[in-house]
């Protein structure tokens, strides 16, 4: 059984994000990643299903990005590894990572063969931090590049996880060499809030060098404060969508046609036979197709017609950007 919803991860305060308190270990990246996926729906629903209850008590985590490593987590284990977060679904979390793969825990170093950039880069600890919790790839930008606030509102917007690096620590101000989470961006009033993973930080209602503490360990600083002291902006839930349009070329002429076409699974490259019913597909409408919230990255795609055969394509899905492929296919028995 799942033993948490929701709304338990809700009530931990600050839309889930209350829930994580980092404690001894250096896993700021992997803590604050949890806190900003915490604050989404489809995040909280993730953290869910990825969390089963034993009948002896104990846990079983199944991270998004790593279904097939399931990891055994023990009431025992809250206690060996002196976690130090406020609700128990994050110490679920953060201890199974912790068991699972120590290096990254303590220091954010990558494990071998570590995937969960959209780009197919060998991914930053962010970007395999989101992807772990979520199984969505996770692209990046900077944090003083023009156009990032709006970049950063529109993700919060659209119910995606954004963490930060903090690079300098503006005189003590703010903790550099650290993941921060991104909680909003208002670009109209010139303002972004983080939430340091600590769970606790700075002074309420206090101001240091135009950082402002608002208690819950988060900051409010203006965008150009932003780009000054942090570094890589990490968004995760990279996603993109496909559309097209399908032809159908006879000795009539050329006409859009009716045709099933499918997203292969994760991994699939063409060539490969006509889409099989339990792929991702759709019919087309007057010729047209569309899917939506496609992961980041390379996807292959087919389009099958019974009275015109198949096509395939690989495409590279670009986060928060539409790519365009259409096919044309040729009738069975036309003259060529």
């Amino acid at each position: 059984m799942h033993p948490f919803t929701s709304q338990d991860i809700i009530n931990s305060g600050l839309s889930g994000a209350g829930g994580v308190d980092q404690g001894k270990y250096s896993d700021c990246v992997f803590e604050a990643s949890v806190a900003a996926v915490a604050t989404t729906a489809s995040g909280r629903a993730a953290i869910c299903d990825a969390i089963s209850l034993n009948a002896n008590g104990s846990y079983t985590v199944n991270f998004p990005g790593a279904p097939e490593s399931p990891i055994t987590v023990t009431q025992s284990d809250f206690v060996t590894l002196g976690l130090t977060d406020s609700a128990t679904w994050a110490d679920v979390l953060e201890a199974a990572i912790i068991k699972s793969d120590p290096g990254f825990a303590n220091g954010a170093n990558l494990p071998p063969n570590a995937t969960g950039a959209a780009d197919g880069s060998p991914p930053t600890p962010a970007q395999y931090a989101l992807y772990l919790l979520t199984g969505y790839p996770a692209s990046k930008g900077v944090a003083s590049s023009p156009g990032i606030g709006v970049q950063i509102a529109e993700r919060l917007a659209d119910g995606r996880p954004v963490v930060a690096f903090c690079a300098n620590n503006d005189e003590g101000a703010l903790v550099s060499s650290h993941e921060w989470t991104v909680v909003s961006c208002k670009t109209q009033a010139d303002q972004i809030t983080l939430r340091n993973p600590w769970g606790s930080y700075g002074t309420a209602g206090t101001t240091k060098d135009g950082v402002m503490y608002n208690g819950n360990a988060e900051v409010t600083m203006s965008l150009e404060l932003f780009g000054k002291y942090f570094g890589e902006v990490t968004f995760g839930d990279a996603q993109g969508a496909i559309t097209g349009t399908v032809y159908g070329d006879s000795e009539e002429g050329m006409s859009t046609i009716l045709a099933t076409v499918a997203l292969a699974p994760a991994g699939w490259l063409p060539p490969r036979p006509p889409p099989e019913p339990s792929a991702t597909s759709t019919k087309t409408v007057g010729g047209s197709y569309t899917f939506s919230n496609v992961p980041a990255g390379k996807t292959g795609i087919s389009v099958y017609s019974s009275f015109y055969g198949s096509a395939d394509a690989t495409l590279t899905v670009i986060d928060g950007q539409t790519v365009t492929q259409d096919f044309v296919l040729t009738r069975k028995g036309t003259k060529q």
